[in-house]
């Protein structure tokens, strides 16, 4: 019922007034045909008694003799002939005197009462008791003729009340709904700022009254409005100034510790760098001393380049200028050097790193390595950080279904609550302001990682639980990924050496560097030179068109930034002459936009500042040529004291016969893996090269001492080559003495 109710509310109000005319008009149409139907059922009623009355004294007229003699045989005859002519007649009985019965025609006892009438009456003659007649008559026929009148009565009062509806709807949409339309309609105009011009006409002075009053509302909204609007207007004003005064104290803020931690982060560095290379100075420190004095040197620049890269990286980020490569990477040399550069931060620390990969995964996948490694870096060197000791664990899996790579970084470290993780991964944000203090860190790295998680097709999700350690979870996209294989454990962790990088093959060509700095200089000319070319240098772009003009080179090394004329000014000039020498750009600014500036002013490549060694001399590999086999790399070497001391052939011809024991113990000290013992092999047969004129096996021999102080197993893999080399061609010259 509510319903209904609430579905007659919405009607409009014409709808409205013709429904409740509607349930009125019907309720007077039943109550009224019932009516008639009773009274037209009263009226059978009488009707049928009447002429019960008089069939009845027909009846009686016509059979008095035979009810009298009781004579059955004619009676029934009569019966039959009477109730043939009286077809609604449906059961007559007759009894006689003593109530017996003389004749009973028709059945009436399962018909319905209200559907039959029944006639019951005693004969008499002379107040003398005859017998007892009793009929039953039909009423079907009259019920049906009632029936028809009724629905003949309810049609005609349907359409006259339907005509009274039609009138009554069309009287009350003119001098009410319309009206009401009319005055809504300006209600709405006025609520929407729109003149409604249009004179309305109105026939009662109801409406008049309250159009006029509409009038009036509209004034007094309009000066409402006004004074809303301008109330808002204020408040809004006060709200963004309040707004604009708490971001610039919380920018203000951010920016203060911001700039604090940056202060700490590049002072760290910058102040191990000053101190060590310092003691570098030093003569008293030993070799172990000066080594690590070294790799702390390396170690705080490359911390203090990554703090830089990070910064950088999200200002790409922020820009929207980011970009990144779908390079085939191989899963486990990806994930070695991620070991390795772990290995090195965890030298100092009383943890243990390994790498775990118990399910199948692509050999090969399409990802951006230098970014992942990035990703993977910052991570786990946030969980370092955080771990005074115990484990960090990478583990690594392939969601095959969602073609994803998935690294989940665990560590055994101090963990957060679910309040400082909420920040985790906001920009210059950490856990809190005592994070900062007690673990260091700008709040850079996270959110670097996370943004290029994103844009690998992934993200990073972190659990932890505070006092117990914390889950960082990877997620990138395996892009096109290749065959699945298992990874063994131990394939996975094995040490890679990368503090002393291997010897490299000599080059031959001529090079001119054009560079205005004089560090760059001589660092650039010091790889070319280490690597067997030639360079020339150049301290303007003028100076290197002039010198390019006047020499032949097989490669031209071009900074971009320098004085008189720049690097593309400088390029440009070259090209235009029509030289075809390869020229590589040497600049710190060097985003995709700045290739591609320096590709269309005619650079063939462009290298990245600060220069990273084995990149560089990659780059002198693919522009250089291999030097050519040198007329005596076989010949044989003498010692240099045969001449000037000949008195000392014989103490010379006892070192060359215990040479190849010396060269020996060196091979198998390194073998065995005993570097203290295979440093004191070195250091004898350096001292003994030295004074007995092998000036050659002398040097090989000083730098296998630094290499083997460095424990770098594959630079000394390849030394050892060339020690026996020396050795060889020392012998040699054994044998053309003897013949």
């Amino acid at each position: 019922m509510n319903k209904l109710l609430i579905k007659i509310r919405r009607l409009s109000f014409i709808l409205q007034v013709t429904f409740v005319i509607a349930v009125l008009v019907l309720a007077v149409i039943y109550f009224g045909g019932e009516k008639v139907k009773q009274f037209e059922q009263q009226y059978l009623k009488e009707a049928v008694q009447e002429q019960m009355q008089l069939v009845f004294d027909t009846f009686v007229a016509l059979n008095a003799d035979q009810i009298i003699s009781s004579d059955t045989t004619s009676l029934t005859q009569s019966v039959k002939s009477f109730t043939a002519i009286n077809s609604d007649i449906i059961a007559i009985s007759v009894l006689d005197a003593n109530g017996e019965p003389l004749i009973k025609w028709g059945e009436s006892s399962g018909a319905d009462s209200k559907s039959v009438a029944i006639f019951n009456k005693p004969i008499t003659k002379n107040n003398q008791l005859l017998g007892r007649v009793k009929m039953t008559r039909s009423l079907a026929s009259s019920q049906k003729a009632i029936e028809s009148h009724v629905r003949s009565v309810y049609f005609m009062f349907v359409l006259l009340i339907c005509m009274s509806m039609v009138i009554v709807a069309v009287v009350i949409c003119g001098l009410i709904c319309q009206p009401v339309k009319r005055i809504n309609s300006r209600f709405k105009a006025y609520l929407e700022g729109r003149d409604d011009d249009k004179e309305p006409l109105f026939y009662s002075k109801e409406f008049t009254l309250l159009n006029s009053s509409v009038d009036k509302l509209r004034e007094v909204t309009v000066s409402r409005d006004l004074l809303k609007d301008e109330m808002e207007v204020r408040i809004h004003i006060q709200f963004e100034l309040e707004k604009a005064r708490l971001h610039a104290e919380h920018a203000n803020s951010a920016k203060s510790d911001f700039l604090s931690f940056m202060t700490h982060e590049i002072r760290t560095p910058l102040t191990a760098i000053i101190g060590f290379s310092e003691n570098l100075l030093d003569y008293n420190q030993s070799m172990e001393e000066r080594l690590d004095a070294i790799h702390t040197v390396i170690n705080s620049s490359n911390h203090l380049l990554q703090l830089i890269n990070d910064v950088l990286d999200i200002s790409k980020i922020e820009a929207g200028r980011l970009e990144t490569e779908e390079i085939e990477t191989e899963v486990v040399v990806l994930l070695k050097e991620v070991a390795s550069i772990v290995r090195a931060l965890i030298i100092h620390k009383d943890i243990n790193f390994k790498v775990v990969c118990t399910k199948q995964v692509p050999q090969i996948v399409t990802t951006d390595p230098l970014r992942l490694k990035q990703i993977l870096i910052n991570v786990i060197s946030n969980a370092i950080k955080f771990t005074e000791h115990g484990t960090v664990t990478l583990d690594l899996n392939y969601d095959a279904e969602n073609n994803e790579l998935s690294f989940k970084v665990i560590d055994t470290g101090v963990g957060m609550t679910s309040e400082q993780k909420e920040n985790l991964f906001d920009a210059y944000g950490q856990a809190d302001i005592s994070t900062a203090r007690q673990y260091g860190g700008t709040g850079l790295g996270l959110y670097l990682s996370k943004n290029l998680a994103q844009r690998l097709g992934g993200g990073i999700h972190v659990d932890s639980q505070q006092g117990v350690g914390t889950v960082f979870t990877i997620k990138v996209s395996a892009g096109r990924a290749g065959e699945l294989i298992t990874l063994e454990e131990k394939r996975l962790n094995e040490v890679v050496h990368s503090s002393v990088e291997k010897l490299d093959a000599k080059l031959s060509g001529k090079v001119l560097l054009a560079d205005d700095v004089l560090e760059n200089q001589k660092l650039i000319a010091h790889y070319v030179k280490d690597m067997g070319a030639e360079i020339d240098i150049a301290s303007n772009g003028l100076e290197a068109v002039e010198m390019a003009e006047a020499n032949v080179y097989d490669l031209i090394l071009m900074d971009i930034r320098m004085p008189i004329l720049d690097g593309i000014g400088a390029v440009r000039q070259l090209r235009a002459k029509g030289s075809k020498v390869p020229i590589v750009s040497l600049s710190a600014n060097n985003m995709s936009e700045d290739q591609a500036r320096y590709l269309s002013a005619g650079f063939n490549a462009s290298v990245s500042k600060p220069i990273v060694r084995m990149a560089f001399k990659q780059l002198l590999v693919t522009y250089l040529k291999p030097a050519a086999a040198e007329l005596g790399d076989e010949a044989p070497i003498y010692s240099s004291l045969i001449e000037s001391e000949p008195d000392f052939i014989d103490i010379i011809n006892m070192f060359l016969e215990r040479l190849p024991l010396l060269i020996k113990n060196i091979s198998d000290s390194f073998e065995s893996g005993d570097w203290a013992l295979l440093k004191e092999e070195l250091h004898r047969v350096k001292g003994v090269a030295g004074n007995y004129g092998y000036n050659d096996l002398m040097q090989l021999v000083a730098k296998g001492e630094f290499v083997a102080t460095s424990k770098d197993s594959a630079a000394f893999t390849a030394l050892l080559v060339e020690i026996k080399a020396i050795e060889h061609r020392i012998l040699l010259a054994v044998d053309h003495s003897s013949h």
